[in-house]
């Protein structure tokens, strides 16, 4: 309700402000700001956070939350920053983000690009790119060019 939202958010103000440089607080705030939609605020959770342990997982949230601000462009240099430079599955979430934002974007040819880029690199296969960073974008498997590119039929 609203006078919960504002009774929480309040709370969250006061922690923050009484505890200003506090990693660990600020790092609980950040699921009660995200509930409010309060997107500068977590932003600043993640800086305090960021000052003592620098954790690529925190970038990665930073990006979610500039995509959730509609700041595509931020999101986007901060997925690829992620995706280029860290190993393993936040390495494979920044790509798959990468995509997902083009296809929200409706620039399906910029995400096919992506999509290729990866191949070529040899980040991921085909398959990884049907499988992995695709798995949820079925319309997008769809398109001509995009089913032509993996090969034939889309496999769902």
């Amino acid at each position: 309700t609203a006078d919960s939202s504002a009774e929480l958010a309040g709370t969250a103000d006061d922690a923050l402000r009484s505890h200003p440089k506090d990693p660990i607080i600020a790092l609980n705030l950040i699921d009660c700001y995200y509930a409010l939609e309060r997107y500068d605020a977590i932003l600043k959770c993640i800086s305090i956070v960021d000052s003592t342990v620098q954790d690529p997982q925190l970038d990665y949230i930073r990006a979610n939350v500039y995509f959730a601000k509609n700041d595509f462009e931020t999101a986007l240099k901060l997925f690829y920053t992620i995706g280029e430079n860290q190993p393993g599955s936040i390495r494979t979430d920044a790509w798959k983000s990468i995509v997902n934002i083009k296809i929200y974007q409706n620039k399906p040819e910029e995400a096919l690009a992506v999509c290729k880029m990866l191949v070529d690199k040899k980040y991921f296969s085909k398959t990884d790119i049907e499988d992995v960073i695709l798995e949820d974008q079925f319309l997008f498997q769809l398109l001509p060019e995009v089913e032509e590119w993996l090969g034939g039929e889309a496999a769902f």
